[in-house]
C-alpha cells in the first residue's frame, strides 16, 4: 500500500483503478475459469479429499502489466473490458454421499470501458490525452475473501433403462477476511494534452483502508471491520446409457455476506483534476450483499472409437460467458488427460489424472509474463 500511495503522488494515476486492479492480482493465479465444483459429484465411498485451484484473466493487457503500467501489449476491447481472479482451497472427508470440509476462497471481478482504461494508461505513463475528447468513466469492482466450513450431500436416482440422475448441494458458513467494492461513473474532459476537467460520482468500500492516511474524521477513524455469511451451491447431472452426460452447476445460488464497520469513501462533483477528486464523505458503514451467482453448463459425448469424450461447456458470471470446448482421453485404468480451449481468453488448458491425483494448468501464452489468462489446479482423493 505504501508503494501505491507513493506512485499516486508521483504520477497523476486515478487511484481507484490502480488499487482495484492490483487487488485482482493478489489472488493466486483453476484450470477452469470460475473454479466451480458440482455438488452432485460426491464419492459414495469413504474418502478424504483436497482441492486447490485458481485463475486470473484479463481482456485488455497481460496479467503482469495490470500490476505495472499497461505499457506493453495493451489492446483493450472497443467497449466493455473485464478482469477477474479467483482461488479456492477445500479439504475434508466424504462418505455415503455426504461431504464435510473446510474452505478458503477469494474472488475479484472488475469491469471498465475502453475510455476509462485509456485515461488510466495516459495518466500513468504521462501520455498526452486527446484534446477536446470527453473520456467516459465507467468502472466497477467487487471482491472478497473468506474462510469457512462446508457441508454437502449428493443423491443418486436410477431412472430406468440405465439412466441415472444425480443432484446435490453444499452450504458454506463463511468468515469474511476482506472485502472491496468500487463503482465510478462520470467523464473526464481533456481541455489539453495534459489537463482534465473531471466530473465523477464514485464510492469505494474497503475493509483494509488506512483511515488515518485517508484523513477520516476521528469519529470514524478507528473500527473493527468484520464479515460473516453463508453460501449455497447446487448441482445436478444426468447420465445416459451410451455414456453421454449433461451437468449443471450453480455456485452461490443463495448467499449473503454481512460486513460491519467498513470504511467508505465517496466523491461527487466536478473539479480540475490535479491528482485529487471532488469532495464527498468518509465514514464507516454496514453492508449486506449477495455474492454473484455463477453457473456452468456442461455436455459430454463419448467417442467410443477413441476411448475419449468431447466436452462442451459454458460458464456464466455477471452476464459474461466463458465457453470452452475440450477432449478427454483415457489411457487405461489409471491415466487420463484432458485438453480444452476457452473462447473468451483464448487459453489452452491441460489436465492430467493418475489414479486419485489430478493436476492442471491453463494459459494463453507459453511465456507466462505475457499471458492474459493463467490458471492452475491440483486435487487428491484418498479412500480409507
Amino acid at each position: 500500500m505504501l508503494f501505491l500511495k507513493k506512485q499516486m503522488f508521483k504520477k497523476r494515476i486515478p487511484p481507484f483503478l490502480h488499487i482495484a486492479f492490483m487487488t485482482l492480482l493478489s489472488a493466486s493465479a483453476k484450470a477452469d475459469v470460475l473454479g466451480l465444483s458440482n455438488p452432485a459429484e460426491v464419492a459414495e465411498s469413504r474418502s478424504a479429499y483436497a482441492h486447490m485451484a485458481a485463475f486470473a484473466g484479463s481482456d485488455f493487457a497481460p496479467i503482469q502489466q495490470i500490476r505495472r503500467d499497461l505499457a506493453q501489449d495493451y489492446s483493450p476491447r472497443s467497449g466493455r473490458n473485464i478482469a477477474l481472479a479467483n482461488s479456492r482451497a477445500v479439504a475434508g472427508v466424504e462418505w455415503q454421499g455426504f461431504r464435510l470440509g473446510v474452505i478458503q476462497r477469494q474472488e475479484w471481478f472488475a469491469e471498465a470501458q475502453k475510455d476509462t482504461l485509456d485515461l488510466y494508461r495516459n495518466e500513468h505513463l504521462s501520455l498526452n490525452h486527446e484534446a477536446g475528447k470527453n473520456y467516459a468513466i465507467d468502472y466497477h469492482l467487487r471482491g472478497f475473501s473468506a474462510t469457512g466450513v462446508q457441508l454437502g450431500k449428493a443423491f443418486r436416482h436410477p431412472l430406468g433403462e440405465q439412466w441415472m440422475l444425480s443432484w446435490g448441494g453444499n452450504i458454506s458458513l463463511l468468515n469474511g477476511q476482506k472485502m472491496r467494492s468500487e463503482s465510478w461513473s462520470g467523464n473526464a474532459y481533456a481541455t489539453g494534452p495534459q489537463s482534465l476537467t473531471l466530473t465523477v460520482d464514485g464510492t469505494r468500500r474497503y475493509s483494509g483502508l488506512n483511515t488515518i492516511a485517508h484523513t477520516f474524521a476521528p469519529a470514524f477513524r478507528f473500527g473493527n471491520p468484520s464479515g460473516t455469511g453463508y453460501s449455497v451451491d447446487l448441482g445436478m447431472a444426468l447420465d445416459a446409457p451410451n455414456g453421454m452426460r449433461f451437468a449443471w452447476t450453480i455456485g452461490d445460488a443463495i448467499s449473503q455476506m454481512r460486513w460491519t464497520e467498513i470504511p467508505e469513501m465517496s466523491f461527487q462533483g466536478t473539479n480540475v483534476y490535479n491528482g485529487t477528486f471532488p469532495g464527498g464523505h468518509k465514514w464507516r458503514v454496514n453492508v449486506r450483499e449477495s455474492l454473484p451467482v455463477k453457473q456452468r453448463l456442461q455436455w459430454m459425448m463419448p467417442i467410443a472409437s477413441a476411448d475419449a469424450q468431447l466436452i462442451l461447456s459454458d460458464e456464466v458470471l455477471r452476464g459474461t460467458h466463458f465457453p470452452s470446448i475440450g477432449l478427454q482421453k483415457d489411457w487405461g485404468a489409471n491415466w487420463a488427460t484432458k485438453f480444452d480451449y476457452d473462447l473468451r481468453f483464448h487459453s489452452l488448458g491441460l489436465n492430467a489424472r493418475y489414479g486419485k491425483l489430478q493436476m492442471g494448468l491453463r494459459s494463453d501464452k507459453l511465456n507466462w509474463r505475457k499471458a492474459r489468462a493463467f490458471g492452475a489446479s491440483a486435487a487428491v482423493l484418498l479412500d480409507f
